[in-house]
């Protein structure tokens, strides 16, 4: 087939898949002889002229049968091979049929003569899921060295922001520290003075043991007793009754007499 006419047919078979015309071959295994029991389930693959070799993974008392058919395809059974090192290379093969149950002893199968839509997929469809896990695992540990590599980058900028955080507050401290000290260092301003006026100066106090001298003016004359007011014999004051000049502020010492 030449390398033009497999194109075509590339063409079409995707045309098809994505119309939903292409059908999909499954053979459904079981935990029981009888297959009643189900277990899983495998889709092809499909091969165009002649299938795969695919193990059929069923042991013991398991058993196996053929759910689903493409169009045009025919599934082949294998027995033990003749020659360990070559799969599917034992005489014991029959073709399958639909929804038979079959036991544990056929080894292989294959999905042979499918029509040229199906063809195409036993190669693509098969290949493209085994294809893309082996694809995606890889990709976590190629990335994960960077993420490694980037841990210290991370730590580093983690560290110096916080020392970025801790100077800018020990500033900040500072400047307010230092202008406290300069406000409580500022002189106090000066009280203000009031000075009081003549009127309301401090008048000084004459001490209390001088009392100011008081004269008697002229005009008072001095009363005399009448003679018919009483009688009194004359006596003297004793010495001691004479009032001192300095200690009672009087400038004559008067001397009291009775008129006879």
């Amino acid at each position: 087939m030449s390398s033009s006419s497999s194109i075509i047919v590339s063409v079409l078979f995707w045309i098809l898949v994505v119309s939903g015309v292409v059908e999909s071959t499954n053979i459904g295994t079981f935990k029981d002889k009888t297959c009643s029991k189900s277990a899983d389930n495998y889709r092809g693959p499909n091969g165009y002229p002649d299938g795969h070799c695919t193990p059929l993974h069923v042991f013991g008392n398991a058993s196996f049968s053929v759910v689903d058919i493409d169009r045009g395809c025919a599934i082949t059974i294998y027995g033990s091979d003749d020659d360990p090192s070559l799969p599917c290379s034992s005489k014991t093969k029959i073709i399958a049929q639909h929804t038979k149950c079959y036991n544990s002893s056929w080894i292989y199968y294959s999905i042979d003569g499918c029509d040229i839509p199906v063809s195409i997929p036993s190669i693509s469809p098969t290949s493209t899921p085994i294809s893309i896990p082996s694809t995606s695992t890889p990709s976590p540990k190629s990335t994960s060295p960077p993420t490694s590599n980037s841990m210290p980058i991370i730590i580093g900028g983690i560290v110096g922001g916080v020392s970025a955080f801790a100077l800018a507050l020990i500033a900040v401290m500072l400047m307010f520290r230092r202008r406290y000290q300069n406000h409580s260092q500022r002189p106090l301003p000066p009280l203000p003075s009031h000075e009081l006026s003549p009127d309301g100066q401090v008048t000084e106090m004459m001490f209390p043991g001088k009392r100011m001298k008081i004269e008697l003016h002229a005009h008072v004359a001095a009363a005399e007793m009448g003679r018919n007011s009483g009688y009194w014999p004359p006596a003297e004051l004793p010495g001691d009754m004479l009032v001192n000049d300095d200690k009672k502020g009087m400038g004559t010492v008067v001397k009291i007499g009775v008129a006879r």
